[in-house]
């Protein structure tokens, strides 16, 4: 792995029937897993873009590297930007390790740093809004800040940004629905780290989720912006039929 910046996309393996409980109440299990196998692509792909910085692919549960080393093929295979395709293979992947949401996540952070890394945004495979140009301003902030923290409309994070692995941050942290984010802003201003906010947005959880999805590729497209979601619109595209 190399050090300075890095981008940790944290992962859960995208099974069927392992995948939000809420989006297989109205899409199935199989198509649930297709939807977030697409979402953690086009995440991948909006990381790779991001220049100078190493990406990496924290997953769970810790016996799915095989699952990940072929999802990370087969994007491969699948992505056109001769670039990121390049790019492809100097992705590190590690597992998370814990018991907790909270543990899970902390050991994330600390193979990252204990590695060399000096600034690392922890990224959801699940947002559909995210942007390369979110990923370089988070860097930017960091250099004011400790902690960069990007909500969710349903109270939990999208991205967490740190410029520095600390110790007990995320440790027996309430993970309740709603409140995560609270919970975790309150154990920060405990550590009495600085830290800045990023615009708030929401991760793809509920079947309203997805139709806020639709709407925002069709805008993403209005705007001009034909790169962004390719993975997802192209599943969704499926889903419809």
């Amino acid at each position: 792995m190399k050090s300075g910046n890095n981008i940790c996309i944290l992962a859960k393996a995208p099974k069927s029937g392992k995948v939000k409980a809420k989006l297989e109440s109205c899409l199935g299990a199989r198509q649930s897993a297709f939807l977030a196998r697409a979402l953690l692509l086009d995440t991948l792909s909006v990381a790779l873009k991001v220049p100078r910085c190493q990406v990496s692919l924290a997953f769970w549960p810790a016996d799915a590297r095989r699952d990940f080393s072929n999802l990370l093929h087969l994007f491969k295979n699948e992505e056109k930007n001769a670039r990121i395709k390049a790019k492809t293979d100097s992705i590190f992947i590690m597992p998370q390790t814990g018991c907790s949401p909270g543990e899970l996540v902390g050991s994330a952070a600390r193979q990252l740093f204990e590695n060399g890394c000096r600034k690392a945004l922890l990224v959801c495979s699940d947002n559909p809004r995210l942007e390369p140009v979110v990923l370089m301003a988070s860097f930017e902030l960091l250099k004011h800040a400790n902690v960069i923290l990007g909500p969710t409309f349903d109270g939990s994070f999208y991205l967490i940004g740190m410029d520095s692995y600390y110790l007990g941050l995320f440790d027996e942290i309430e993970w309740t629905p709603g409140r995560i984010y609270r919970n975790l802003l309150e154990r920060i201003n405990r550590a009495k780290l600085k830290w800045l906010e990023l615009e708030i947005s929401y991760d793809v959880d509920t079947p309203q989720d997805l139709e806020q999805l639709y709407y925002d590729i069709d805008n993403l497209r209005l705007a001009g912006k034909n790169d962004i979601c390719r993975h997802t619109e192209n599943c969704l595209l499926h889903l419809k039929r």
